[in-house]
């Protein structure tokens, strides 16, 4: 369908702030455009920088949930002060929030989100703060970012005491890295939610999942969730050896699935 396209500079400038056009940070030249298909009104700019050409088309809602977003990046901005220099980017379909490179929040649709470690994570939830959902392939997986209620946006000074702790969570998180202890979710094999279920039973650091071993962390993962296989024993013990656990010596892999048999009938044994 042939679209009709009328240039209102002016108008638009004065609905979508030409400091928009500068969305992923670059400096470009816009032309804005205004039209309609299929009774859909929708708001358009198109820009080019050296040779490559950009285009963004934006409804109105979306407009208006991008000034919303901006207008929170500010607010955080002001507030956050004190942890250092507060700057944004584009980041996971939103924005991210950083203090001196130090990445610890993110505003998407408007909202603020601090980032969780698995030692502030309960505090934040004891606040009522929500996490994050994000869909991949139309899954929704939940990230550890904590949605930022009104009640709390009413309380500044509780509010820059949690970013704080977010800020150092991040930086703690850095050094540990520093040092060779990685996150869990970093190491192979070990999903967003086996690392959770690693959590629950006091493992956070890949030092402390080297200490336990794979078959005493596979006997703690079975004592709170129900149907936990031999498919997780193996890709704890690739984990902590650095395979992929379809890679997993043979020898390794023929001891473990001897161990989980023992551990198997043992169990079996108890329940009769």
């Amino acid at each position: 369908m042939d679209v009709q396209y009328s240039v209102i500079e002016q108008r638009s400038t004065q609905f979508f702030p030409r400091s928009l056009a500068n969305i992923e940070g670059k400096r470009l030249q816009t032309h804005f455009v205004f039209g309609a298909m299929h009774d859909f009104e929708y708001f358009a700019f198109s820009s080019s920088s050296n040779s490559n050409k950009h285009h963004w088309i934006y409804s109105w809602k979306d407009i208006a949930m991008i000034n919303r977003s901006k207008m929170r990046i500010s607010e955080s901005q002001k507030l956050f002060a004190p942890l250092g220099n507060i700057q944004s980017r584009s980041q996971f379909g939103g924005y991210s929030l950083s203090a001196n490179g130090i990445m610890f929040a993110l505003v998407s649709d408007g909202e603020l989100y601090l980032r969780a470690t698995p030692k502030n994570e309960i505090h934040f939830r004891r606040q009522g703060m929500e996490s994050l959902i994000y869909h991949k392939r139309g899954i929704p997986i939940s990230l550890r970012y904590f949605k930022v209620g009104t009640h709390i946006w009413k309380a500044p000074e509780k509010l820059l005491s949690l970013a704080k702790s977010s800020l150092q969570g991040m930086l703690n998180d850095k050094k540990k890295k520093k040092n060779g202890d990685v996150r869990l979710k970093d190491l192979p094999n070990i999903s967003l939610n086996l690392e959770r279920l690693l959590w629950q039973i006091g493992i956070s650091t890949s030092s402390q999942l080297r200490a336990q071993g794979a078959c005493l962390t596979y006997l703690k993962l079975r004592s709170v969730k129900d149907g936990v296989g031999l498919n997780v024993l193996i890709a704890l013990e690739g984990a902590i050896h650095g395979y992929h656990e379809a890679a997993l010596p043979m020898a390794s892999r023929d001891l473990l699935t001897q161990w989980y048999a023992s551990q198997t009938s043992i169990t079996k044994m108890s329940a009769e």
